[in-house]
């Protein structure tokens, strides 16, 4: 992996109007670190019954790779998925 791989991953929340659904992207620049947002942020919006809308990996040879499947089989797996 290079310096500049860059994971990037969405979590979205349904809400009751347009008002109060959303989502948050954000990057990190490891799988370990990448994962711990994951736990981090499926805990602090476990209320608004997050999940993750997409991830992927971005290696700075440019061979963009879609994980999201990968990422929501984690969250079942830890038995932390909302809505997944």
């Amino acid at each position: 992996m290079g310096q500049n791989d860059v994971y990037y991953i969405t979590f979205a929340w349904d809400g009751q109007s347009e008002l109060t659904e959303g989502e948050y992207t954000t990057r990190r620049y490891s799988m370990e670190d990448l994962l711990d947002c994951v736990d981090e942020y499926t805990e602090r919006w476990q209320d608004r019954e997050v999940y993750v809308d997409c991830a992927s990996y971005e290696p700075e040879n440019g061979e963009h790779k879609d994980f999201t499947k990968e990422i929501q089989n984690y969250l079942t797996t830890k038995g932390t998925a909302n809505g997944i």
